[in-house]
């Protein structure tokens, strides 16, 4: 079976349009139900808790974490306990083009036969899971997920994510033109949050509250609901930032502006301040993983 896999630093997704948080803690911890709890190498983790680390940097396709998030995705993929899997995974335009490519590529053919049990209630569910191929693709492609829509097409791919916005410009299938910016959701929580405790004193909210609070004019803060219409200049500054960087890059005119990413849906209004032909693609935060299927299917076939 062919898998693509987007173990991104914020969500990881499947092309069977399941996601979780890129989120590890050693040992069974937490009551969220979405928490999702998994035994490895004879340890145990707890995936997509709000309490567990992030994983970025350039060094984060090398650890432990990266590689409970990957067969994770893969494992809930479907029903099946042996899975043979031909997986493509992603790296962001910059990293593709670097050493961090064939590094990567190396690691993922090396995994070979891995086992890991997820457990669901009482039920603890092995899955085997032999990698028998696996390639790296470039994050924000998607007009390869559709060569014959987009082959005549001239394109600005704007894919804002957790950790990062990447923007990669397209004629047809050429990618002529990128740049990968710290420009991502997190980054923007984070300036809401700094904005939040600069207006009412340190409120104590985490980071990942900011995505609830996103777009709303009042939200309850310690069972009083404050007027937090103000954020909404943090954001117009953050999609501001997107904009300089596309401005100062990239040639959007005559072109189609097409947004992906989990950033997607909540800042698009905002961006159509800029670029009003600015729409976002179905499934815009499964698009990459999507895509790396296609790839994957165009590459080996069936």
């Amino acid at each position: 079976m062919i898998f693509g896999i987007d173990v991104g630093n914020d969500t990881t997704k499947n092309d069977s349009m399941v996601k979780f948080r890129s989120r590890v803690i050693a040992g069974h911890k937490g009551v969220n139900k979405d928490d999702i709890k998994v035994e490895y190498k004879g340890k145990k983790y707890t995936i997509g808790s709000k309490a567990g680390s992030l994983n970025l940097g350039p060094n984060k396709y090398f650890n432990v974490d990266y590689d409970v998030c990957l067969l994770t995705a893969i494992a809930k993929s479907g029903i099946e306990q042996n899975i043979d899997a031909e997986i493509v995974v992603g790296l962001p335009p910059e990293q593709y083009e670097s050493p961090i490519n064939d590094k990567l590529g190396k690691k993922i053919n090396a995994l070979g036969r891995q086992e890991i049990t997820i457990y669901e209630g009482d039920k603890k569910i092995k899955k085997i899971i032999t990698i028998t191929k696996g390639m790296v693709f470039e994050e924000s492609a998607i007009v390869f997920n559709n060569p014959k829509q987009f082959k005549e097409e001239k394109t600005l791919i704007i894919d804002i994510g957790g950790g990062s916005c990447d923007i990669a410009q397209f004629d047809g299938l050429e990618l002529v033109n990128h740049n990968t910016t710290k420009l991502g959701m997190l980054t923007l929580y984070t300036d809401m949050k700094t904005a939040l405790n600069s207006e009412f004193g340190n409120i104590g909210l985490q980071s990942e509250a900011m995505e609830d609070i996103l777009g709303k004019d009042t939200y309850e803060i310690n069972e009083e609901v404050k007027d937090v219409a103000f954020l909404k200049d943090v954001v117009e500054a953050h999609v501001r930032e997107i904009n300089n960087v596309v401005a100062q890059n990239f040639d959007p005119g005559n072109r189609k502006i097409r947004v992906i990413g989990g950033g997607a849906e909540p800042l698009l209004d905002y961006i159509k301040k800029y670029y009003s032909n600015a729409k976002v693609l179905d499934n815009a935060q499964f698009l990459n993983a999507l895509t790396y299927k296609e790839v994957g299917l165009a590459v080996w076939g069936e």
